[in-house]
């Protein structure tokens, strides 16, 4: 001590910096080393408690004799009590199992998922999920209504539309999609709709919709008036196009008068994938005077519809047409009429140079898409 207190105060600092650093540094490493041990122990102990419930679900599930021989799903006996023999009541073990249903749901189908949520009922797993969606954080209530979605779990109609306007976006996302997957009126959300649907929202909302084979599908004619977000105007006509509902037709006719081109746009590529006919005279009338983003939807509905009657029209505008993107549009809504245009897709290959002969080539290639 005494060789110490006789260095310079540099030197005494810079030991004592030294010091503190391998202190850190030892004290660092121990901590590391606790966090391993820790880490090792959970995974060891996870490992077991997740083969344990593999064989259980093996025997009880996938391989049960029962459901072999022709047993109904409610009919058949589960051995619950070689379940609760596993630490459920412990929050990390019962995680596992839920995460293990939902895996083998995934995987399987047809009455072996239907045990597996016969099985998720019977040992009550269902009621913290339920409860989550209760709860005032954002993060629990989205946990809770992805479980009960996996698990095709009825919850409360009214506390999903009051989810559906949560002020969390993750939450109000999860809610609309838990109202397409779990009510009997799977869009009844969409007339409370204030905030506008995303793009991806729509399609996985149209995704969710089409794997429903247990409601009838709203007539989506009825969303297409202003009294509903545009956003919902916009959904309603690609689910109409999506579901082939051609009775949506004089509806998506009447949307070609609305302010908005977007929702324009939507109703003329709605009607060229429904194939209206009774459309095409209507669209040729107000081409002219439309926006250059519903002048290409009508020129690739023209392409869809593929009645013939409009061939004409599509050629003025691949050969006299000053667009671009027209041009290149036309070519491929005259090569989609197939059989009915086989001559003026011909004499627009022989008689014609320079782009509009190459746009028509271009299109008549199979290999080429766009």
């Amino acid at each position: 001590m005494n060789y110490l207190t006789g260095l310079p105060a540099q030197v005494q600092i810079a030991l004592l910096i030294l010091l503190i650093a391998f202190t850190g540094i030892l004290f660092s490493m121990v901590i590391l080393l606790l966090y391993r041990l820790v880490m090792y122990r959970r995974n060891k102990r996870e490992r077991i408690c997740i083969n344990t419930i593999q064989a259980l679900l093996a025997k009880e599930v996938v391989l049960n004799e029962q459901l072999h021989r022709g047993t109904p799903v409610k009919a058949v006996v589960l051995d619950i009590a070689a379940f609760k023999a596993i630490p459920l009541h412990k929050k990390w073990c019962r995680q596992l199992l839920v995460a293990q249903l939902i895996e083998y749901r995934h995987l399987l189908s047809g009455k072996t998922a239907e045990l597996l949520r016969k099985l998720y009922v019977e040992l009550g797993l269902y009621r913290q999920a339920r409860s989550f969606i209760n709860s005032a954080r954002p993060g629990h209530i989205a946990a809770g209504l992805h479980e009960l979605c996996e698990m095709a779990m009825p919850a409360d109609k009214d506390r999903l539309l009051m989810l559906a306007q949560h002020t969390d976006r993750n939450v109000m996302e999860m809610a609309r999609c838990a109202c397409v997957r779990l009510l009997r009126e799977p869009l009844v959300f969409l007339k409370e709709v204030q905030k506008p649907l995303l793009p991806w929202e729509k399609l996985e909302l149209l995704r969710l919709l089409s794997l429903r084979n247990d409601v009838c599908l709203p007539e989506f004619s009825g969303f297409m008036n202003e009294a509903y977000h545009h956003s919902v105007i916009s959904l309603s006509m690609r689910a109409a196009a999506w579901f082939q509902q051609f009775e949506a037709i004089p509806a998506l006719m009447k949307m070609l008068d609305n302010p908005e081109q977007e929702l324009r746009a939507e109703a003329v590529n709605a009607l060229g994938r429904l194939g209206a006919e009774v459309a095409e005279e209507i669209l040729v009338q107000r081409y002219t005077a439309e926006t250059m983003m519903v002048k290409i939807e009508v020129v690739k509905a023209l392409g869809r519809i593929g009645s013939g009657r409009c061939l004409v029209f599509l050629e003025q505008e691949l050969t006299d047409g000053e667009v671009f993107e027209l041009r290149k549009k036309s070519a491929r809504s005259i090569i989609q009429h197939k059989a009915l245009a086989k001559n003026n897709i011909q004499r627009l290959t022989e008689h014609t140079i320079g782009l509009p002969h190459l746009m028509i080539v271009h299109s008549a290639n199979p290999l080429i898409r766009n």
